[in-house]
Parts: structure tokens; sequence; C-alpha cells
């Protein structure tokens, strides 16, 4: 049909004319039938997601805000005596028998440090020893070398004796002879039955044995006393001066070793290693710490309470703190007071005002069956406020606590005329009643020098 009307209006627009189209008709859309009650509400989308994320970050900003400022009045850490054990001298760790944890006692070893300088003293004095040893060994060589030479001497001597001996004999009977052809010839030199030339060839014999017998004798003497001579050999003249050397090099070894031995590294106290700085194999330095101890029973409790209200804290008071890093509370008992002022240790500052001035309360532990030795060294402490106290006198000390800072004058002037909070009464200082309390708490803290005395602010605050 749409064909049918296209090609009738063609024909009858003639040439030229713009062909019309007529649309298709459409059916018309079904209506939804009138509905007889209200209309239903909105669906809210994700209120309340929001609401109770609002109200979670409000009562977590409210805890937050209660156990910074009115819950806890006082911050405080857990101290101990330690002990840094470092090397005698620079070298390399050869052996560990501690690590962090460890109980160890007096004398117990904990490293040893070894030295290439020391060994190779020992090795150069070891040397030495073995060529002085050697050179006594030489010399005592020598000496049974000249003894056996000196018998030998001696031998010789003795034979030489004999024969000196012999010929003096010999030489006696010849002369001996001689005398006598002599006392036979006078006789006959005297009657002319003998020649004058040989009574003097028999006095010219007799004087010349008699020189020859005295020689002879003068020699005889002379090797008899050289065999009665016994030569000794000075031993302690020979060797003294090499036993010295040794001796000398035997102490000096005796030495390096007892100082190789302090190379080995001992505990001089009772108590836990904290923290072990250098392993096996590690060069350690004579500056630089092995492992640090922890003395027993030198753990105790600082509180740093602001000067305010330092009064409310005498000696001997008892008190809860609570240990956040064991979740405990712990009863302690005032120790002593330090004699300074100062501020809050760095982790602890974020408590407290801007320079505040904290007087340094010591705390003993008086908690039964606790090991105090168990407490983290730097644990934070807390000390809560007394119930007796109403949330706006907390609050009230607080304003005033933060209003102490010196940046702050100005705005504490005006907390103070504008707040309708009446303020409490001033507090005592804990040495404004008598000075000598001071020196009293000096000595029961063991330090020899005089505290200041109050000045007048102090007395007013």
């Amino acid at each position: 049909m749409g064909d049918a009307n296209v090609r009738t209006a063609a024909v009858s627009g003639g040439v030229g004319a713009r062909p019309s189209v007529t649309p298709p008709s459409v059916p018309p859309a079904p209506t939804a039938p009138p509905s007889a009650g209200p209309p239903l509400p909105k669906r809210p989308k994700g209120r309340l997601f929001i609401t109770l994320v609002v109200l979670g970050l409000v009562v977590l900003a409210g805890t937050k805000l209660y156990d910074r400022t009115i819950r806890y009045v006082a911050y405080g850490e857990v101290r101990a005596r330690t002990v840094r054990l470092t090397a005698p001298w620079p070298g390399v760790i050869e052996t560990l028998h501690v690590r962090a944890g460890s109980a160890v006692t007096p004398n117990d070893r904990i490293a040893k440090v070894d030295s290439l300088v020391l060994r190779q003293k020992l090795d150069s004095i070891a040397d030495a020893l073995r060529v002085q040893r050697a050179q006594l060994s030489s010399e005592f060589a020598t000496l049974r070398w000249e003894a056996e030479k000196i018998k030998d001497t001696r031998r010789l001597s003795q034979s030489d004796f004999y024969d000196k001996w012999s010929e003096l004999l010999w030489e006696q009977s010849r002369l001996a002879d001689l005398r006598s052809q002599q006392k036979r010839i006078k006789p006959l030199f005297d009657d002319g039955a003998a020649s004058e030339e040989r009574m003097q060839t028999i006095s010219f014999q007799v004087a010349g044995q008699e020189e020859r017998v005295k020689q002879l004798t003068e020699a005889v003497r002379t090797l008899k006393l050289r065999g009665d001579h016994n030569v000794e050999l000075s031993l302690e003249d020979r060797v003294q001066p090499t036993l010295v050397r040794i001796e000398n090099l035997q102490a000096e070894l005796d030495r390096a070793r007892d100082q190789q031995t302090r190379g080995e590294i001992h505990a001089g106290v009772r108590g836990r290693v904290l923290k072990v700085h250098r392993f096996v194999g590690e060069f350690s330095d004579q500056t630089e710490p092995v492992a640090t101890i922890i003395i027993d029973g030198s753990q105790e409790i600082i509180l740093y309470v602001p000067q305010q209200v330092a009064g409310e804290y005498p000696v001997d008071k008892r008190m809860t703190v609570y240990v956040p890093s064991i979740d405990r509370t712990l009863r302690c008992r005032v120790d002593r007071y330090d004699l300074e002022m100062t501020e809050a240790p760095i982790p602890l500052r974020r408590y407290y005002a801007v320079n505040q001035a904290l007087l340094p309360v010591r705390l003993e532990i008086i908690e039964s069956g606790f090991d105090a030795a168990s407490l983290p060294l730097g644990a934070e402490i807390r000390l809560e406020r007394q119930s007796g106290e109403g949330w706006i006198d907390r609050l009230a000390g607080y304003i005033r606590r933060w209003g102490s800072s010196p940046d702050q004058t100005g705005t504490q002037t005006s907390i103070a005329q504008t707040s309708p909070v009446a303020s409490p009464p001033a507090r005592p200082h804990p040495w404004a009643a008598d000075p000598k309390d001071a020196f009293r708490h000096a000595e029961a803290s063991g330090n020899s020098f005089a505290p200041t005395p109050p000045t007048e602010s102090d007395r007013d605050v």
C-alpha cells in the first residue's frame, strides 16, 4: 500500500514535484491503571553507614582525648643501669658465647677477640726463645769440648812430668858418678899419677852436670805444679748472658699469653644480655661495644611529674601504675626525687607541653610475685588519676598544665580570667617545708653534690 501511495503522489504532482511520504501507523501504548494508595518513600543510599563511621570516629577521638588529657596524670619510663662490654684491642670476634636475653653471672665468658698483631708478637717471641735455647745448647757443647781438651792437656802434662822426672833421676845418677870419679882422681892428681888435663875434664863435667840437674829439677817442679793445678770451667760466666736472655724472653712470652687471655671478654656483673652488637667474624674496635648487659636489680621506674602537682607524691607514697607493653598494673612506692628539673624524654614529649619543667620521681616496685627483670627497658609507664577527682577538676588541671608553658602565658591569663571553675589551692613543693629534705634525698640517692635550695618562685608554687 505504501508503494501505491508513492506512485499516486508522483503521478498527481507531475514532473519535478516532491513525493510525499505517509508514515506508518503506530498502535497507542497501554496506560497503567491508577494506584489507590500513597507513593512509597525513597530508600536511603549509604546514610546509615556514614553515620556509623562518623560516630565511630567521634568515639575513637573522644577515647584518645580522654586517655591523653583526663585519664592519666603523668607518664614515665623504665630505666636500668647497663654495662657496655668492649674489646680490649681492635680485632675480629673469634667466638661468641651469649645471645640477647641470656642470663650471665660474674666471670662468664661473653666473647673472644682475636688480634693478629698479638699473635705475630707471640710467634716472634717464641722464635727468639728457640734461637736462644739453641745457642745455649751450642755453648754447652763448646764447654764439653773444652773440658775434654783440658783433660787431654792434663794427661799430657802428667806424661811430660814423669818423663822429666825420669830424666832428672838419670842426670842425678850421672852427677853422682862424675863426683865419685873426681874424688878418685884427685888423690892421684895430688900424687902426680893423673894428669892435670884429666883433672880439669872431670871438674868441668861435674859442674855442667850440676847445672843440668838444677834445670831439670826446676822443670820437674813446674810440671808438677801444672799437674796439681785444676783448671775450672767458669760455667756461670759462659752461659749466664744466654740464660738471662732466655729468662727475659720467657717472661715476655708469659706476659703476651696473659694479654692474649684478656682477649676473652668476661661479664663483670650479674644480669641479662640486652643486645649483642658484634657477631662472629666481625671486626670490633675498642670504642664499639660487643655486648650490653642489664644489671639485675637496677630496673626502676622514673615518673615525670609536673612541678605544679609534685607535692602530691611524697616519699613512701603508694600508687598503681599501668604498663601498656605487658598490659598490667603494678604497685609502686615513691623512693626518691631527683634534684634537678628536666624535660620529658623524646617518646613522652607528646604528653606534655613544650619545654615543660618536670620533676623525675623514682618509683620502687613493691608488687609481690613480680620479677622486675621482666620489664622491657624503655617501656612506657602511665599513672592514672585518683578516683576521687571529678572530671571538672581533671579538665581544669589539664588546662592549667598546658597553660603553664612559657609561650602560652597570655593564653593562660585569659583562661584564668574567663574560666568559671575555681582554681584549687596551691600545692607545696616537696622541698618547701624544709630545705634540708633535699640533702636527705641526695644522701638516699647516693648523690654527693649539694642541691640548689628552692627559690621564692618555687616556694610560691
